[in-house]
């Protein structure tokens, strides 16, 4: 929702009360190994970019940032402030039928065990998709969490393009990846083609685009053949996906 840019216990509620299907959240492991939710706004912050989320506690991350971004809140409200840095495992208890797609930024596998751990404790490993820009971390996924669904990483996303591209994509009848989410564009290159789309779902793969805030752009990728869209703005594009 515009406005409301962190991902907090209260802006998930919100986004749940407004009609998302499922909450796209990064993940994180701090320096006490806990798993933390965050939004790419709050990690595009100079002070965490940084050093890395791994630097810092929870409660540290939690204390530092919130007189930060008191300022940059929704005017009449605290959602972006209050609750900024929710633990995955809390996330996961608060809404057990909610469903969750778990990006991880950090290339590091550390993370990957204890996310495990957390999906174990809280009977999740059904209801969640695991993303992420590392190749190992999607792999690790699928060895040790094989009933675990997984989107291409953002290499694999570029090589499916590539050979969708150059015609060769013919040569490559089974992936592992289950989920394609990809951009409208990236520079000149249109990602969100209906060839491209038809492809992927001839080989079971589903397409998500990302990120899609107007319900032009929405009906226009559902136009494409993509199965839906991952939105900042759910209000605008929901009356579209109906």
């Amino acid at each position: 929702m515009p406005g409301l840019v962190q991902d907090t216990m209260p802006n998930f509620r919100n986004a749940i009360r407004i009609g998302a299907d499922v909450i796209r959240s990064n993940v994180a492991i701090t320096g006490d190994n806990k798993i933390v939710m965050y939004s790419n706004d709050l990690f595009n912050h100079g002070t965490i970019l940084k050093p890395g989320i791994a630097s810092f506690t929870a409660d540290d991350l939690r204390a530092r940032y919130r007189e930060i971004l008191r300022g940059r809140a929704a005017s009449d409200s605290t959602e972006d402030i209050e609750g900024v840095f929710p633990g995955l495992d809390d996330v996961l208890k608060e809404f057990p039928d909610q469903r969750f797609n778990l990006h991880c930024l950090d290339k590091t596998r550390a993370i990957m065990p204890v996310l495990k751990q957390a999906l174990d404790q809280n009977a999740a490993q059904d209801r969640v998709l695991i993303s992420s820009l590392s190749g190992s971390n999607t792999a690790w996924t699928m060895k040790m969490m094989p009933g675990v669904p997984v989107a291409f990483s953002f290499y694999g996303m570029i090589i499916f393009y590539g050979l969708f591209k150059a015609g060769v994509l013919f040569a490559r009848k089974k992936f592992k990846a289950r989920v394609l989410i990809i951009p409208e564009m990236i520079g000149a290159s249109y990602f969100a083609n209906s060839g491209l789309i038809k492809q992927a779902h001839d080989r079971d793969i589903m397409v998500y685009v990302n990120p899609v805030d107007t319900d032009t752009l929405t009906r226009k990728v559902r136009e494409a053949g993509a199965d839906g869209v991952v939105t900042n703005d759910i209000v605008s594009v929901k009356g579209t996906l109906l």
